[in-house]
């Protein structure tokens, strides 16, 4: 009866450590499981944030030519302002120039018809 009491206990035994066993097998493979997935889950944000951090970057660049090409086009337009603004005040020197020559010539025809009627308003007299 003894021997039947310590087999029955031995197999009690034998059956709580493998229950134990397999338990604690299930429960490793479940935390295997739930590190995959943590270290899944943390390299594909990983990634994304590369992804994110890259697209940035290529704003930020795409945004500084753009910028660079504005200084450029603003700097071309201001010369040719300032190259417009002199070829005026050349045209309007020569402009007034031409009409003060025109102005003496004009007054000296005027002048030389006023001595001719004053000569010829004194020959009358």
């Amino acid at each position: 009866e003894l021997d039947v009491l310590r087999s029955d206990h031995a197999a009690e035994v034998s059956q709580l450590l493998e229950n134990h066993a397999r338990e604690k097998e299930e429960q490793t493979e479940n935390h295997a499981r739930e590190i995959e997935d943590i270290v899944e889950r943390h390299t594909e944000e990983q990634a994304a944030n590369v992804a994110r951090e890259e697209a940035a970057k290529q704003q930020l660049e795409v945004q500084r030519e753009a910028a660079a090409e504005l200084t450029e086009k603003h700097a071309e337009l201001e010369q040719r302002q300032v190259e417009k603004s002199q070829a005026l005040e050349v045209e309007m020197g020569e402009v007034v120039e031409k009409l003060e020559k025109e102005k003496e010539e004009v007054l000296g025809e005027v002048r030389k018809e006023c001595e001719e009627q004053v000569v010829k308003a004194q020959k009358e007299r």
